[in-house]
Protein backbone atom coordinates (compact mmCIF):
# COMPACT_ATOMS: atom_id res chain seq x y z
CA UNK A 1 0.00 0.00 0.00
CA UNK A 2 2.84 2.37 0.90
CA UNK A 3 4.51 1.71 -2.45
CA UNK A 4 1.23 2.43 -4.28
CA UNK A 5 0.89 5.73 -2.43
CA UNK A 6 4.49 6.71 -3.17
CA UNK A 7 4.10 5.77 -6.84
CA UNK A 8 1.00 7.97 -7.01
CA UNK A 9 2.76 10.96 -5.43
CA UNK A 10 6.11 10.37 -7.15
CA UNK A 11 5.48 8.25 -10.26
CA UNK A 12 8.50 6.08 -11.15
CA UNK A 13 10.43 7.04 -14.27
CA UNK A 14 12.71 5.04 -16.54
CA UNK A 15 16.32 5.28 -15.33
CA UNK A 16 17.49 5.67 -18.92
CA UNK A 17 14.99 7.79 -20.89
CA UNK A 18 13.12 9.35 -17.91
CA UNK A 19 9.70 8.47 -19.34
CA UNK A 20 7.01 7.29 -16.94
CA UNK A 21 7.13 3.57 -16.23
CA UNK A 22 4.10 1.37 -16.83
CA UNK A 23 2.67 -0.47 -13.82
CA UNK A 24 4.60 -3.70 -14.51
CA UNK A 25 7.89 -2.04 -15.50
CA UNK A 26 10.78 -1.74 -13.04
CA UNK A 27 13.74 0.68 -13.28
CA UNK A 28 13.81 0.69 -17.07
CA UNK A 29 11.01 0.78 -19.64
CA UNK A 30 10.45 -1.97 -22.19
CA UNK A 31 11.13 0.53 -24.97
CA UNK A 32 14.68 1.12 -23.76
CA UNK A 33 15.34 -2.54 -23.00
CA UNK A 34 14.09 -3.65 -26.40
CA UNK A 35 16.38 -1.13 -28.11
CA UNK A 36 19.49 -3.11 -27.08
CA UNK A 37 21.50 -3.93 -30.20
CA UNK A 38 22.16 -7.67 -29.87
CA UNK A 39 25.20 -9.20 -31.58
CA UNK A 40 24.03 -11.53 -34.34
CA UNK A 41 25.97 -13.73 -36.81
CA UNK A 42 28.49 -13.49 -38.22
CA UNK A 43 30.66 -13.23 -35.10
CA UNK A 44 34.03 -14.58 -34.00
CA UNK A 45 33.77 -18.23 -32.95
CA UNK A 46 36.20 -17.62 -30.08
CA UNK A 47 35.47 -14.24 -28.48
CA UNK A 48 31.99 -13.51 -29.87
CA UNK A 49 32.85 -10.12 -31.36
CA UNK A 50 31.09 -9.16 -34.61
CA UNK A 51 33.03 -10.19 -37.69
CA UNK A 52 34.95 -13.12 -39.09
CA UNK A 53 34.86 -16.81 -38.11
CA UNK A 54 37.98 -16.22 -35.98
CA UNK A 55 38.95 -12.56 -35.58
CA UNK A 56 42.51 -11.27 -35.94
CA UNK A 57 42.70 -10.42 -32.25
CA UNK A 58 41.97 -14.03 -31.27
CA UNK A 59 44.58 -15.28 -33.75
CA UNK A 60 47.24 -12.92 -32.37
CA UNK A 61 46.17 -13.27 -28.71
CA UNK A 62 44.50 -16.67 -28.19
CA UNK A 63 42.21 -16.96 -25.18
CA UNK A 64 42.13 -19.77 -22.64
CA UNK A 65 38.35 -20.11 -22.87
CA UNK A 66 36.96 -22.07 -25.82
CA UNK A 67 34.21 -19.64 -26.75
CA UNK A 68 32.64 -16.44 -25.40
CA UNK A 69 29.26 -14.96 -26.17
CA UNK A 70 27.88 -11.51 -25.33
CA UNK A 71 24.53 -9.79 -25.60
CA UNK A 72 26.01 -6.77 -27.33
CA UNK A 73 28.69 -4.11 -27.44
CA UNK A 74 29.49 -2.06 -24.35
CA UNK A 75 28.01 1.12 -25.82
CA UNK A 76 24.81 3.17 -25.79
CA UNK A 77 21.81 1.67 -23.98
CA UNK A 78 23.58 -1.55 -22.95
CA UNK A 79 26.39 0.38 -21.28
CA UNK A 80 23.82 2.49 -19.39
CA UNK A 81 22.01 -0.63 -18.20
CA UNK A 82 25.22 -2.33 -17.01
CA UNK A 83 26.27 0.74 -15.04
CA UNK A 84 22.83 1.07 -13.43
CA UNK A 85 22.85 -2.59 -12.47
CA UNK A 86 26.44 -2.65 -11.23
CA UNK A 87 26.76 0.65 -9.40
CA UNK A 88 23.22 1.93 -8.75
CA UNK A 89 21.75 -1.26 -7.25
CA UNK A 90 19.17 -1.67 -10.03
CA UNK A 91 18.88 -5.42 -9.46
CA UNK A 92 15.76 -5.74 -11.62
CA UNK A 93 17.84 -4.62 -14.62
CA UNK A 94 20.38 -7.35 -13.86
CA UNK A 95 17.63 -9.96 -13.79
CA UNK A 96 16.36 -8.89 -17.20
CA UNK A 97 19.90 -8.92 -18.60
CA UNK A 98 20.46 -12.37 -17.11
CA UNK A 99 17.35 -13.69 -18.84
CA UNK A 100 18.47 -12.22 -22.17
CA UNK A 101 21.94 -13.74 -21.74
CA UNK A 102 20.30 -17.06 -20.91
CA UNK A 103 18.48 -17.01 -24.26
CA UNK A 104 21.78 -16.49 -26.05
CA UNK A 105 23.26 -19.48 -24.21
CA UNK A 106 20.22 -21.61 -25.10
CA UNK A 107 20.77 -20.86 -28.79
CA UNK A 108 24.52 -21.53 -28.84
CA UNK A 109 25.45 -25.06 -29.91
CA UNK A 110 28.37 -25.30 -27.44
CA UNK A 111 27.23 -23.30 -24.44
CA UNK A 112 23.80 -24.94 -24.39
CA UNK A 113 25.51 -28.28 -23.59
CA UNK A 114 27.42 -26.96 -20.54
CA UNK A 115 27.22 -28.87 -17.25
CA UNK A 116 27.32 -25.84 -14.97
CA UNK A 117 27.60 -22.06 -14.75
CA UNK A 118 30.18 -20.30 -12.56
CA UNK A 119 30.05 -16.57 -11.69
CA UNK A 120 33.29 -14.62 -11.84
CA UNK A 121 33.87 -13.95 -8.13
CA UNK A 122 34.40 -10.67 -6.32
CA UNK A 123 36.95 -10.18 -3.57
CA UNK A 124 34.98 -10.53 -0.28
CA UNK A 125 35.57 -6.93 0.80
CA UNK A 126 34.42 -5.60 -2.58
CA UNK A 127 31.30 -7.76 -2.40
CA UNK A 128 30.45 -6.47 1.08
CA UNK A 129 30.88 -2.86 -0.06
CA UNK A 130 28.68 -3.34 -3.14
CA UNK A 131 26.24 -5.57 -1.35
CA UNK A 132 26.09 -8.23 -4.07
CA UNK A 133 28.04 -9.89 -6.85
CA UNK A 134 26.44 -8.86 -10.14
CA UNK A 135 27.67 -12.07 -11.81
CA UNK A 136 25.80 -14.21 -9.28
CA UNK A 137 22.55 -12.40 -10.04
CA UNK A 138 23.07 -12.99 -13.76
CA UNK A 139 23.76 -16.68 -13.07
CA UNK A 140 20.54 -17.09 -11.09
CA UNK A 141 18.45 -15.89 -14.03
CA UNK A 142 20.44 -17.92 -16.57
CA UNK A 143 19.99 -21.09 -14.52
CA UNK A 144 16.26 -20.47 -14.14
CA UNK A 145 15.85 -20.18 -17.91
CA UNK A 146 18.29 -22.87 -19.10
CA UNK A 147 18.16 -25.36 -16.20
CA UNK A 148 21.98 -25.38 -16.20
CA UNK A 149 22.95 -25.35 -12.50
CA UNK A 150 25.08 -22.60 -10.98
CA UNK A 151 28.12 -23.59 -8.91
CA UNK A 152 29.23 -21.05 -6.30
CA UNK A 153 31.94 -21.15 -3.65
CA UNK A 154 34.37 -23.03 -5.92
CA UNK A 155 36.08 -20.24 -7.86
CA UNK A 156 37.32 -17.58 -5.42
CA UNK A 157 39.16 -14.28 -5.68
CA UNK A 158 42.03 -14.53 -3.21
CA UNK A 159 43.43 -10.99 -3.43
CA UNK A 160 42.03 -7.56 -4.31
CA UNK A 161 42.51 -6.22 -7.82
CA UNK A 162 41.96 -2.85 -9.44
CA UNK A 163 38.91 -2.45 -11.69
CA UNK A 164 40.07 -3.48 -15.15
CA UNK A 165 38.54 -0.37 -16.71
CA UNK A 166 40.94 1.76 -14.65
CA UNK A 167 44.04 -0.02 -15.99
CA UNK A 168 45.96 1.86 -18.68
CA UNK A 169 45.60 5.42 -19.87
CA UNK A 170 43.57 6.37 -22.97
CA UNK A 171 46.88 7.15 -24.69
CA UNK A 172 48.28 3.65 -24.15
CA UNK A 173 48.00 1.06 -26.90
CA UNK A 174 45.66 -1.91 -26.70
CA UNK A 175 48.66 -4.22 -26.31
CA UNK A 176 49.92 -2.18 -23.34
CA UNK A 177 46.49 -2.22 -21.74
CA UNK A 178 46.22 -5.97 -22.33
CA UNK A 179 49.53 -6.68 -20.58
CA UNK A 180 48.71 -4.43 -17.62
CA UNK A 181 45.31 -6.06 -17.20
CA UNK A 182 46.90 -9.51 -17.28
CA UNK A 183 49.27 -8.49 -14.51
CA UNK A 184 46.41 -6.98 -12.51
CA UNK A 185 44.59 -10.33 -12.27
CA UNK A 186 47.57 -12.70 -12.38
CA UNK A 187 47.24 -15.31 -9.61
CA UNK A 188 44.19 -13.46 -8.23
CA UNK A 189 41.85 -16.46 -8.39
CA UNK A 190 41.86 -19.99 -7.04
CA UNK A 191 39.66 -23.07 -7.20
CA UNK A 192 38.74 -25.12 -4.16
CA UNK A 193 36.73 -28.36 -4.10
CA UNK A 194 38.15 -29.43 -7.46
CA UNK A 195 35.82 -32.43 -7.59
CA UNK A 196 32.89 -30.10 -8.34
CA UNK A 197 34.43 -28.96 -11.65
CA UNK A 198 36.55 -31.93 -12.70
CA UNK A 199 35.57 -33.26 -16.11
CA UNK A 200 32.80 -30.69 -16.56
CA UNK A 201 31.96 -28.20 -19.29
CA UNK A 202 31.64 -24.83 -17.56
CA UNK A 203 30.41 -21.34 -18.46
CA UNK A 204 32.06 -18.38 -16.76
CA UNK A 205 29.61 -15.49 -16.36
CA UNK A 206 30.55 -11.83 -15.97
CA UNK A 207 29.09 -8.43 -16.77
CA UNK A 208 31.69 -6.95 -19.16
CA UNK A 209 34.61 -8.32 -21.18
CA UNK A 210 37.27 -5.90 -22.39
CA UNK A 211 40.52 -7.70 -23.26
CA UNK A 212 39.37 -10.95 -21.68
CA UNK A 213 42.17 -11.00 -19.09
CA UNK A 214 39.90 -11.79 -16.13
CA UNK A 215 38.05 -14.53 -18.01
CA UNK A 216 41.36 -16.03 -19.16
CA UNK A 217 42.78 -16.08 -15.64
CA UNK A 218 39.62 -17.74 -14.27
CA UNK A 219 39.50 -20.22 -17.17
CA UNK A 220 43.13 -21.19 -16.55
CA UNK A 221 42.39 -21.99 -12.92
CA UNK A 222 39.35 -24.08 -13.87
CA UNK A 223 41.37 -26.04 -16.42
CA UNK A 224 44.05 -26.63 -13.79
CA UNK A 225 41.30 -28.01 -11.55
CA UNK A 226 40.29 -30.53 -14.22
CA UNK A 227 37.48 -28.83 -16.17
CA UNK A 228 37.06 -30.35 -19.64
CA UNK A 229 35.90 -27.14 -21.36
CA UNK A 230 35.49 -23.54 -20.24
CA UNK A 231 33.24 -21.11 -22.09
CA UNK A 232 32.27 -17.54 -21.19
CA UNK A 233 29.06 -15.51 -21.33
CA UNK A 234 28.99 -11.77 -20.64
CA UNK A 235 26.42 -9.03 -20.88
CA UNK A 236 28.61 -6.73 -22.94
CA UNK A 237 31.98 -6.71 -24.62
CA UNK A 238 34.18 -3.81 -25.58
CA UNK A 239 34.59 -3.93 -29.36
Amino acid sequence: MLKAILDFILPPHCSVCSNLLASKEKAVCENCFNSISVIVPPFCERCGSPGDAVCNDCILHPHKFTRARAIGKYTDILRDLVLLFKYRRKISIGRKLGTLLGKIIQNDELLAKADAIIPVPLYPVAKRVRGYNQSEILCTEISTLTNIPTITGVLLQKRPTKPQKSIGSPESSLDEQREKRKLNVKDAFKVKKNERVKGKKLILVDDVCTTGATLDECAGELYNAGASDVYAAVVARAV
